[in-house]
Formats: structure tokens, C-alpha cells, sequence
């Protein structure tokens, strides 16, 4: 027998090559996993978009507020909190009624509580009437809409009509009130 130590052995050569490729091996795997899980986030990511369209035309103009997801997965609505000067309101008409604006036409879309697929664009309020329009020019700059909404991997954000946007650890409503539309 040799006095050969043990780890000149030969067959104790092979066991150790094997046990460093073999964690080699699960460092490269659980690496490529976290890039793989990077990957599917990455590709369901939500990016929404709190937008004012306005095409001023003689007798037809329109003045539209927008909700675009300009990301790559769907976004999942929790709330929305509607206001004007810091005072938030739970519908359009008690908006608007807060104003001091009381015959306005206008169309609306629900916003509240859904899902807004990816390349996707809600008109969420949609005035016609030039009269109306030139009213709420006045109100514009004070209208506030901030959004909280989640990936289907709950990695959540808030966004705001300024398109401040931020991250958050989850869409906690607020106190207060909460805009139901």
C-alpha cells in the first residue's frame, strides 16, 4: 500500500474534481434561474401613463383625459384617487360640482379597480362641448389623478398626471376618499 496522502490519491483526485464541478454546475444553474425570473417580470412589466389630449377644431374641438400602458404587461389598477387642489373627490360630479360647474357634458370610462392590458389606452373623460371646454381650461393646471397599480407579480407603482412615478411596496389605499368610477 502506498503512503501516498490522501488527497494525491488518485480516486480521491476524481471524488474532489466531481464535488467542484458539481457546485460549479449549481452556482451557473441558480444564476441563470435569477436571470430567468429577471427575464418574466421584465417581460409583464406595466408602465402607466396619465395623459391630456386636446385637438382644438372650429365647432368640434375635444379635450380628453388619457390612461396609457405603455409597458409591456398588463397593469392591474387598485386605486385611483381623483382631486382638485389637494381636496380629492369620490366621482366626477362631485368634482365638478365642486367647481361650481354644474351643466357639464361629458363621457366617461370606468378606471377604478381593472386591468389595462399591455399597448393599451383608456379615454377616461372625454368633454365635447366647446363651452365646457373653455371652462375647465381655467381648472386644469389644479386637476390631479394618481394611480397605484400592480404587475401580476405585485411589484407595485404609483403614478400621478405630473408622470411622477414610483415605486411602492404595495398598493395600500389611502385614508380618505377614493375614487369609485
Amino acid at each position: 500500500m502506498s503512503n501516498a496522502a490522501w488527497f494525491k490519491r488518485p480516486d480521491m483526485l476524481v471524488g474532489i474534481s466531481a464535488l467542484v464541478v458539481s457546485f460549479v454546475a449549481v452556482v451557473v444553474s441558480l444564476y441563470s434561474a435569477s436571470i430567468d425570473r429577471d427575464y418574466a417580470r421584465a417581460s409583464v412589466w406595466p408602465q402607466l401613463m396619465v395623459a391630456r389630449s386636446y385637438a382644438p377644431q372650429v365647432g368640434k374641438s375635444q379635450l380628453d383625459y388619457l390612461v396609457i400602458n405603455n409597458g409591456t404587461g398588463p397593469a392591474i389598477v387598485k386605486y385611483v384617487q381623483v382631486g382638485y387642489d389637494d381636496t380629492y373627490y369620490p366621482t366626477w360630479r362631485a368634482l365638478f360640482d365642486s367647481m361650481g360647474l354644474d351643466d357639464v357634458g361629458f363621457v366617461q370610462s370606468q378606471i377604478s379597480r381593472m386591468v389595462i392590458p399591455a399597448d393599451k389606452q383608456i379615454t377616461v373623460l372625454s368633454f365635447t362641448n366647446p363651452k365646457t371646454i373653455e371652462q375647465l381650461s381655467g381648472f386644469d393646471n389644479g386637476l390631479d389623478f394618481t394611480l397605484c397599480y400592480c404587475s401580476i407579480y405585485e411589484e407595485c407603482w404609483q403614478v400621478n398626471r405630473q408622470a411622477k412615478q414610483r415605486s411602492v411596496d404595495a398598493c395600500i389605499e389611502p385614508s380618505g376618499v377614493l375614487f369609485t368610477q
